[in-house]
């Protein structure tokens, strides 16, 4: 029964996605195609399946996960990308602000004031918790396509709201070693660059950066042990696609941002044959829970 509401939600975001674009082009109405696709083929949440209003098929999520994944009732860490206080306030339907939020903290918050970083900034779409944490888990486990399509917008909504993005000359994937590659089928993070590339018409250094040696799996060690385990694991493979590429500002993207140790290497490599400035996006910021309690604060005073 999953793999057809899976085959049925995989259905609408292709035919929704393209049909989206040509009427974008050239300023028509949605075809009968598309109202077909409507009857046929309910909407879903891309996250937990449940039937959306059928009125309004641009709804990625439902209400609960709208919230938990893509509210914008949130304020983030203009620094390391983790969210710092939930907002209330007056809300509009769905769950997003009618107010603008307060802007970013870009001095450093709790999780990273510690830290020195040698990318610019991080860019996220929540914390890596609840709903957005088992998203990203069903993804890794299996390539869920609508579920990615989802979390890829949500990133590139973020990103597009930056106001480095107009000057961004490219995007860089963070490695995965080739037999965990084989293994797993396919690489989150290579199919997240791919799909902002596509999205934005801008280049995507594919395989600009590989691993030397395979690595222990960053999320059963300690923050030490995880620099300790990326040291000297990265390099730069300079490809004749990438020679003479005049690039300055690259994105980097990610899956999950924990201690920072990947990015921070993959930054390192990057900084030093290909580029002077690295941002950052991924799906997830993990913080530790225990560091500091969400605090619940009042748009406009």
């Amino acid at each position: 029964m999953s793999r057809i509401l899976g085959f049925q939600n995989w259905i609408k975001v292709a035919s929704g996605t393209m049909q989206r674009g040509a009427s974008e082009k050239r300023g028509e109405r949605p075809s009968l195609w598309r109202d077909f696709e409507r009857f046929c083929f309910p909407s879903v949440c891309r996250n937990c399946r449940r039937n959306l209003d059928p009125m309004n098929s641009e709804d990625r999520w439902c209400s609960e996960c709208r919230i938990e994944i893509a509210g914008r009732t949130r304020q983030f860490c203009g620094r390391c990308g983790a969210v710092l206080a939930l907002l209330s306030g007056h809300e509009a339907e769905g769950g997003r602000l009618e107010r603008n939020p307060p802007p970013m903290i870009n001095s450093g918050c709790c999780y990273c004031q510690h830290l020195a970083f040698p990318f610019q900034d991080v860019v996220s779409v929540g914390n890596y918790e609840g709903r957005l944490r088992r998203a990203i888990m069903r993804v890794k486990s299996s390539l869920d396509e609508p579920l990615m399509f989802g979390l890829a917008e949500e990133m590139a909504e973020r990103i597009e709201a930056q106001h480095w993005f107009a000057r961004l000359d490219g995007i860089v994937a963070v490695p995965s070693y080739w037999l965990r590659r084989l293994k797993r089928g396919f690489h989150v993070s290579d199919w997240l660059a791919t799909s902002l590339a596509s999205r934005w018409n801008c280049p995507y250094f594919h395989g600009a950066i590989g691993l030397n040696r395979a690595t222990r799996k960053q999320g059963l060690l300690t923050m030490r042990q995880r620099r300790l385990n990326l040291k000297h694991a990265m390099r730069f493979r300079n490809q004749p696609r990438h020679e003479g590429a005049k690039v300055k500002e690259v994105l980097l993207v990610d899956d999950v941002m924990t201690s920072g140790a990947t990015a921070c290497e993959a930054t390192r490599v990057l900084k030093k044959h290909f580029c002077e400035v690295v941002h950052v996006a991924v799906i997830a910021r993990g913080v530790r829970g225990d560091s500091v309690s969400f605090r619940r604060v009042s748009v406009g005073g």
